[in-house]
């Protein structure tokens, strides 16, 4: 996992690990090395979507899909949790099921969703607007339009696709920190 350990060198906020189509043995693996990657260099680790992986590697964050908020609300106990929604009225029940931030996208077209037209900046705004908990934008989101997301009222933004692709992951955390600023 030379990627994963390269993004944690590069020291961004939070390192969510999203590997949907894997078992979650083999989930637990990768979550091992990227927590002792995170760890070493001062980075919050997040859990996607496997909360039992989370409880049983002593990691609080996880970020679900709001499927898994509606299926295992009791199996959730002593997480802290995000929600990865996609209109109001998601917004609305991941806060009502405890969600301590969201995660809100496609803001942008993304090569992650092909055909998935973007949301827009000013769905974004009206998200953050009607939150009350931090909300941070996903989906085709870049050092080069970060700043609308942050100007809308995100809280911060998630990228995939540019840390995947870039050659220089220390460098793309610079870029976005600085597009991200006050």
């Amino acid at each position: 996992m030379p990627r994963m350990n390269a993004v944690a060198v590069a020291k961004p906020d939070a390192l969510i690990l999203r590997e949907k189509d894997i078992n979650v043995g083999f989930y637990e693996t990768l979550a091992r090395i990227g927590i002792g990657s995170c760890r070493a260099n001062g980075v919050k680790f997040v859990v996607h979507t496997f909360f039992s992986a989370a409880k049983k590697l002593g990691v609080e964050d996880v970020q679900l899909p709001m499927e898994v908020y509606r299926n295992f609300p009791k199996d959730l106990k002593g997480l802290n949790t995000g929600a990865s929604i996609h209109n109001l009225e998601e917004l609305e029940e991941a806060v009502a099921a405890g969600a301590k931030w969201v995660i809100f996208g496609n803001v942008f077209e993304t090569a992650c969703k092909p055909g998935k037209p973007a949301e827009g900046v000013d769905m974004l705004k009206r998200i953050c607007d009607a939150s009350p908990v931090p909300v941070y934008a996903i989906g085709g989101v870049t050092p080069q339009n970060a700043r609308l997301c942050k100007e809308a009222g995100a809280a911060g933004v998630c990228a995939m696709g540019p840390f995947m692709t870039c050659p220089d992951p220390s460098e793309l955390v610079r870029q976005f920190r600085e597009a991200l600023k006050d």
